[in-house]
C-alpha cells in the first residue's frame, strides 16, 4: 500500500514538473528573442564589464530592437530603438516607471531616500512636483544670472590653467550645482562639501550597481560576518558627512538672494529666511538636494570634455562656430542668453556632442509593474527594462553615418522637404539623451541652458586644438571612452589658447559688470 502511494505521488510530481516544463517552454516561446541562456545564471556571463551598450547593440543586429535576457531569475528587456522606447517607456509610462528594490543600497546602506532609488508611488510623484517647481522649464530663467557668472569664472580658470581643463570643468560643475541647490559658491575642487558629494556619488553607485549577491538573495542580509556588511556599515557611517552636513551648511548660510533663489531656499525658506516647515517635508528636500549632485556634475564634465575632444579632430567645426559668434556677438563682449536665437550652429553643436558622445549610454533600470504585451511578445512582470541610448543616438536610419561628428546633420534636417519639422523632432537628441517617460531627467532645461552658455562662451574666447609633435604634426588625442554608467573620454591633452589679445580683460569686465 505504501509502495503504491509512493508511486502515485512520484507520478503526480512528474506530471506537475512536465506541465511546468511545457508551460515554461510555451512562455519562453512568447518572450522576445535574445542570446542563449545557461541554467540558473542565465546570461550573467554574457554582458561585458565595459561598453555594455555596444554588446547590446551588436545583439540588436542579430535579434532585433527588443532583446530578452535573464540574470538568475530576473528578466531583462533591452530596447535598442527609438520606436520601442517611446512605445513602452514613454507611452506606457504608468507601468514602466518603477525602480527595482536594491537590498544592499536601500536596506543595508540606508540610501532608500535617494531619488534614483524611489519606487513609482506617491513619494515619487511628490518629489517630481518639487523638482519641477524648482528646476522646471518655467523656473529656469531665474537661474540665468547665476549660470552666466559661473561660466565667466570658468573662462578665467581656463585662461589661467589651460592644462587642467578637466579640473576646471569639475569646479565649474560643482559650483554651478551647489549654487543652484544651496546658494553656496565653490572656490575649488578641494571644497569639503564637493568632496563629500563625490564620495556619496561613488558609494551609492557601487551600492546600486556592485552586483551584490544579497540583491538576488535578500535573506543573506540576516547572516552576520559576510563581507558586504562591512561596506554597508561604512556607508551608514558616512551619511552624516554626505547628507546632514550640506543641509546644515545651507541652514547656517547668511540670508542672501542666492540662498533664497536656490533649490532648497525656494522649497524651505519662509518670508523671514527661516526653515519652519514640517520635519518630514524638510527631510525629503534634504535628500532631493543631495540626489541632484551626481548626475548633474558628471554629465556636465563629460559633455564639456567631449566637446574639446571633438574639436581637436574637427577644426572646421570650431571655425564655423566662431565665425557665427563673431558675426552675432563680435569681439567686444561675451555671449548672452539673448543671443541664442541667432546662434543656431551652437545649438547644432550641442546636439551633436550629446548624440555622438552619448554621456549616459544606458538608462537606469525601469521596472515593469505588470505583465505587458508588445509586438506579440510577452514581457513578464518585474522585468528590468533598459533603453540603449547609445544605439538610439547612433541609429543610421535617423542619423546617416552615425559615427561621424557632424553638427551640420541638424541643419540639413531643418532644410529638408515638407516633413522636415517632424524629422527634426524625431531626431532631436534631446528627446533621448535625458531619459524617457516619467523618469526623464527633471533638470534637463537647466542642463540645456548651462551647456549652451558654456559652449558659446568657451568658443568665443578660446581656440581648442591638438598638441603638436616634434615634427610639427598634430598629435590627435585618441577617441577612447571609459566604461561604466557614464561614457567619459579617457584622459587626453589638448591646447586651450586665447583667440585674440585682451581676452582676460574682456572676461574680467563681464564679471565686474554683472556684480
Amino acid at each position: 500500500m505504501e509502495g503504491t502511494t509512493l508511486t502515485v505521488a512520484v507520478a503526480l510530481l512528474l506530471v506537475i514538473l512536465a506541465s511546468r516544463y511545457v508551460l515554461g517552454r510555451s512562455r519562453r516561446a512568447s518572450l522576445p528573442p535574445g542570446p542563449p541562456q545557461r541554467p540558473i545564471i542565465g546570461n550573467l556571463l554574457d554582458l561585458p564589464a565595459e561598453e555594455m551598450w555596444r554588446k547590446i547593440w551588436e545583439w540588436g543586429k542579430q535579434y532585433g530592437d527588443v532583446i530578452y535576457l535573464r540574470m538568475f531569475g530576473t528578466p531583462f528587456i533591452f530596447l535598442n530603438s527609438a520606436e520601442a522606447v517611446m512605445d513602452l517607456l514613454h507611452k506606457r509610462g504608468a507601468i514602466y516607471s518603477d525602480r527595482p528594490h536594491h537590498t544592499m543600497a536601500c536596506d543595508l546602506c540606508e540610501l532608500h531616500d535617494l531619488v534614483p532609488l524611489t519606487k513609482y508611488n506617491e513619494k515619487f510623484k511628490f518629489e517630481r512636483r518639487l523638482m519641477n517647481q524648482a528646476l522646471g522649464f518655467s523656473a529656469v530663467e531665474k537661474w540665468q544670472p547665476l549660470v552666466t557668472a559661473e561660466t565667466h569664472l570658468l573662462l578665467l580658470h581656463l585662461l589661467r590653467s589651460p592644462d587642467t581643463f578637466v579640473q576646471d570643468f569639475r569646479r565649474y560643475a560643482g559650483s554651478l550645482i551647489f549654487s543652484t541647490i544651496y546658494g553656496y559658491h565653490v572656490e575649488g575642487i578641494d571644497d569639503p562639501y564637493v568632496k563629500a558629494s563625490e564620495e556619496l556619488m561613488e558609494v551609492s553607485s557601487w551600492a546600486m550597481m556592485g552586483g551584490w549577491a544579497v540583491d538576488s538573495m535578500p535573506w543573506l542580509k540576516y547572516i552576520p560576518g559576510l563581507g558586504f556588511h562591512k561596506f554597508a556599515a561604512k556607508c551608514r557611517a558616512g551619511l552624516n558627512e554626505w547628507v546632514e552636513k550640506p543641509h546644515h551648511m545651507f541652514k547656517d548660510l547668511p540670508d542672501s538672494m542666492a540662498k533664497r533663489l536656490s533649490f532648497c531656499g525656494n522649497l524651505l525658506l519662509n518670508d523671514d529666511g527661516k526653515v519652519t516647515c514640517e520635519p518630514e517635508y524638510e527631510h525629503k528636500v534634504k535628500w532631493l538636494a543631495v540626489s541632484v549632485y551626481g548626475p548633474g556634475s558628471d554629465t556636465t564634465v563629460i559633455t564639456l570634455s567631449i566637446l574639446f575632444l571633438a574639436l581637436c579632430h574637427h577644426p572646421e567645426v570650431l571655425q564655423k562656430a566662431q565665425k557665427q559668434l563673431d558675426e552675432v556677438v563680435g569681439p567686444d563682449r561675451l555671449p548672452t542668453f539673448q543671443d541664442r536665437s541667432r546662434l543656431p550652429y551652437i545649438d547644432c553643436l550641442l546636439k551633436e556632442v550629446l548624440r555622438w558622445g552619448t554621456p549616459v549610454p544606458l538608462t537606469p533600470v525601469h521596472r515593469l509593474m505588470q505583465e505587458d504585451q508588445y509586438r506579440g511578445y510577452a514581457l513578464p512582470e518585474g522585468s528590468y527594462c533598459i533603453a540603449n541610448m547609445w544605439a538610439i543616438l547612433h541609429d543610421e536610419k535617423m542619423y546617416p553615418d552615425p559615427l561621424a561628428f557632424s553638427p551640420e546633420r541638424f541643419e540639413r534636417l531643418q532644410q529638408d522637404s515638407m516633413d522636415a519639422d517632424e524629422k527634426a523632432r524625431l531626431a532631436d537628441p534631446y528627446n533621448y539623451a535625458f531619459g524617457f517617460g516619467r523618469r526623464r531627467c527633471p533638470g534637463l532645461h537647466f542642463a540645456d541652458q548651462s551647456l549652451f552658455m558654456a559652449f558659446a562662451s568657451i568658443l568665443a574666447c578660446f581656440d581648442i586644438s591638438p598638441l603638436t609633435g616634434a615634427d610639427g604634426k598634430p598629435l590627435l588625442p585618441p577617441l577612447e571612452f571609459a566604461g561604466g554608467a557614464f561614457r567619459h573620454p579617457k584622459p587626453f591633452k589638448c591646447r586651450v589658447s586665447p583667440r585674440r589679445p585682451g581676452v582676460e580683460g574682456l572676461i574680467e569686465g563681464a564679471m565686474a559688470s554683472a556684480q
